[in-house]
């Protein structure tokens, strides 16, 4: 009788392990897709944005920047106030400014064309 709760006891926790998860992430992989969001542009070069998260008030939030690069130049002027629309994996690099840790596609309002200007990131 030892021999076989012994055994059913070693049988937990055998299963109890081989269920833990090891991802130090959570849940989540580092390649799921987990938030699109809309960010006012702060500043604008050939290179890089510098975006912000937008507020309740529809004003840029100054504290939560994140710089971001400039995939839509020289195609596309993107002006300060301009609004973009970025897919990413909702990982933050701890940078300052901040930035995102896998972008997936960005997306802006063209006022010369009247088009959406949509650029997907390998």
């Amino acid at each position: 009788m030892k021999k076989l709760i012994t055994l059913v006891l070693a049988l937990i926790c055998v299963l109890v392990f081989v269920g833990c998860k090891t991802d130090k992430q959570g849940s989540l992989d580092n390649d799921d897709v987990t938030g699109e969001f809309t960010f006012i542009v702060m500043e604008a070069s050939e290179s890089h944005l510098l975006v912000a998260e937008i507020g309740e008030d529809g004003k840029a939030i100054k504290t939560k920047q994140y710089s971001v690069p400039n995939v839509f130049h020289p195609n596309t002027e993107i002006a300060v106030g301009d609004k973009v629309v970025i897919l990413h994996n909702g990982v933050i690099l701890e940078t300052f400014p901040m930035q995102f840790g896998h972008i997936y596609s960005m997306e802006c309002y063209d006022y010369k064309t009247g088009l959406n200007v949509l650029v997907n990131i390998d």
